[in-house]
């Protein structure tokens, strides 16, 4: 039991029983209110710590979830960036390839051309004849047709919903590649076609006359005047007086002329060593040194000089030695 006085300290006594002492305890006030008041502040101090560090794990929590939030922001928009970027380069591809596609269109407009010289001309290009070296791996990777390259980019555009865009950055690259082989190839072969084509116009291989009957073949036979076996060089062509003379190929009059036997004559020159001769003719409408396209009208077909009748005698001659006009002629189609 205790007892309160009204001195500055507060008395606690203590009887165990009759016969034990009393025990009594003295306690300052003061002391024990100072006590009371720290044992509460600690308490508050303590809910006071808990509460702040409650709204501080639930701050970090926050923090840690804006945080993801704004790097989950940041790579969609670097993806965002990335494919823009893949669609500008696309953009720019595209008008590339439509540059390219017209310059395929040039190509093939001047292959045209080409064919239909060689229609003219009535030869055949063999491609042993264009040196344009490309091993089979080159050649599969380039596109054999404006059909085909165009397959290759719509191709492209149509995976690129199923594949990463480095995939279709990759396909693009591929098609900017062939393209590279390609753009590198077709003009050495259309050059070189060109020239092919400069060659066999040089190449006596147009007939002469319209008229296509042989009187007489290149090599050994019995001559007409004399009577016994003589060397024939060239080919005696049947006709009409009068008919046109074309020249067999491109090239330039060498010589124009009347001779006993020749009758009236004209000589091209032409490329390689290459000259044709054409004898017996009514009339010469060209002269020395006249520049002359294949087919065209050179002289009128008659029966001048050492001649039976009405018939034009045609040479070829490579190095001044006498070659067989008809395997020169044999090459028309």
């Amino acid at each position: 039991m205790f007892k309160l006085a009204t001195s500055r300290y507060l008395t606690w006594i203590i009887v165990s029983g009759v016969n034990t002492p009393v025990k009594q305890f003295r306690v300052n006030k003061r002391l024990l209110v100072v006590v009371a008041c720290v044992a509460a502040l600690a308490f508050l101090s303590a809910l006071t710590l808990g509460i702040v560090q409650s709204f501080r794990i639930q701050h970090l929590q926050k923090n840690h979830q804006l945080a993801e939030a704004k790097k989950a922001q940041l790579d969609l928009q670097y993806q965002i960036d990335e494919q823009n970027k893949l669609l500008e380069a696309m953009s720019e591809k595209s008008v590339q390839m439509q540059s390219q596609l017209s310059q395929v269109e040039t190509w093939k407009q001047q292959l045209q051309d080409i064919l239909k010289k060689l229609k003219t001309e009535k030869i055949s290009i063999k491609m042993t004849d264009v040196n344009v070296q490309a091993s089979h791996e080159s050649s599969e990777n380039i596109p054999q047709s404006q059909e085909t390259f165009t397959h290759q980019v719509s191709s492209a555009a149509t995976s690129q919903k199923n594949t990463k865009w480095q995939k279709v950055s990759s396909q693009l690259q591929a098609i900017e590649d062939s393209w590279d082989q390609l753009s590198q190839q077709i003009p050495i072969l259309l050059s070189n076609c060109d020239n092919q084509i400069v060659k066999y116009a040089h190449m006596p291989t147009l007939w002469p006359t319209d008229c296509q009957k042989i009187n007489s073949r290149f090599g050994i036979r019995s001559d007409p005047f004399y009577k016994k076996t003589a060397f024939h060089a060239g080919l005696d062509i049947d006709g009409q007086i009068g008919d046109p003379v074309y020249a067999a190929a491109t090239g330039v009059i060498k010589d124009v002329g009347y001779d006993k036997k020749k009758g009236n004559y004209v000589v091209i020159n032409h490329q390689n060593g290459l000259t044709t001769h054409y004898f017996h003719l009514s009339k010469n409408i060209s002269k020395k040194g006249d520049a002359i396209a294949k087919g065209q009208v050179i002289a009128k077909l008659g029966s001048t000089g050492r001649s039976t009748g009405a018939h034009l005698h045609f040479e070829v001659r490579k190095n001044n030695q006498h070659q067989n006009p008809e395997l020169f002629l044999q090459q028309i189609d």
